[in-house]
């Protein structure tokens, strides 16, 4: 199919929260510039954060690159998140479409906008939020965006008001078989502190593993009074492939790197929302299963063969019509 965007300006715009968003706008940009060679892309996220995701991805050089990084997470705390985000937000009326991740307040900056998203940040801070869940609310039932979610993680949005809410099969991402190092285990928590997870509990579970197993911690909870069989993990492709389990924050970034690298997941209890709903659609699908006091019983029981044909049938549902719904959309924006 012809280019129907060429010579057009389009921007993506990543959520300044966790790596995660960073690296799932990274990765639709990547698709939407090798779709439309001739378009002219722009990317705008926190730049610290798309350095330290270098070594697992990287930005096409012929995206513009643009550095947004408002701290979302802080803003959403403050008296007026609606008004302090949308403040943050870069001039984008000279874009022909505006893809947002995570944020309704970019239609009111550029109206062809699409939102990616899996949930909405006035979901999760409805209950300390209610004026900023209404603002949105309004927001959504004037402008009647289109949105985009994974067809598995994304929360119901139902309750706003949208033109249409593609669900997408997996297009972030492909499935990769690698050796592993026998018995080695990933911890990580992503880069959000989230209080609600007992770091020192789980360290304490994990010292009591027999000297077989190897653990990997990520550098900030690593220091050199841990057991010998405790090492500093660097975050590579490559080191990142070679897990055989991973005890993750089910943060979709961190869950999506353990699905295409065939990692065994467990997840850790969270009071988040998000963290919540993620593991709930990881228990229930077979993709994971729940990190306690059992861990070391888990780990002797566990079927490899099973986990394996769990991920197998999540990601071959159906086929991924991306491309057409991205062209579609985009004739309607354009008036093609």
């Amino acid at each position: 199919m012809a280019n129907i965007i060429a010579g057009k300006k389009v921007a993506v715009i990543a959520s300044d929260n966790g790596i995660g968003h960073i690296k799932r706008s990274i990765i639709l940009a990547n698709q939407l510039a090798s779709f439309y060679k001739k378009t002219k892309f722009t990317f705008f996220a926190n730049q610290s954060k798309k350095i330290t995701l270098k070594n697992e991805i990287k930005l096409k050089d012929s995206i513009q690159f643009k550095n947004f990084s408002p701290n979302i997470e802080k803003l959403l705390k403050l008296k007026n998140p609606f008004a302090n985000i949308l403040k943050s937000i870069p001039d984008l009326k000279n874009y022909h479409i505006v893809i947002s991740d995570n944020l309704p307040e970019v239609i009111l900056k550029n109206m062809n906008t699409i939102l990616f998203a899996n949930f909405l940040w006035s979901d999760l801070y409805s209950n300390q939020k209610k004026e900023y869940q209404l603002r949105i609310k309004n927001l959504l039932e004037k402008y009647k965006p289109i949105a985009f979610q994974n067809y598995l993680f994304g929360m119901k949005l139902s309750k706003y008001s949208f033109k249409k809410i593609h669900k997408l099969n997996f297009f972030e991402f492909r499935l990769r078989k690698h050796k592993k190092i026998k018995n080695s285990i990933l911890f990580s928590v992503g880069n959000t502190i989230d209080d609600s997870i007992d770091i020192n509990k789980v360290m304490l579970i994990l010292s009591k593993l027999p000297i077989k197993y190897k653990i990997y911690i990520e550098p900030r909870y690593f220091d050199d009074s841990l057991p010998k069989n405790f090492y500093k993990m660097s975050f590579s492709k490559k080191n990142i492939s070679k897990m055989e389990y991973a005890i993750i924050r089910p943060g979709l970034g961190t869950t999506y790197l353990c699905i295409e690298n065939d990692i065994s997941i467990f997840v850790l209890n969270s009071s988040n929302k998000e963290m919540k709903f993620n593991a709930n659609i990881i228990k229930k699908n077979k993709i994971g299963l729940n990190f306690n006091n059992k861990f070391l019983n888990t780990l002797r029981n566990f079927n490899k063969n099973d986990y394996s044909q769990s991920i197998a049938k999540i990601r071959f549902l159906g086929k991924n019509n991306f491309k057409k719904i991205i062209d579609r959309q985009f004739k309607l924006f354009l008036k093609c």
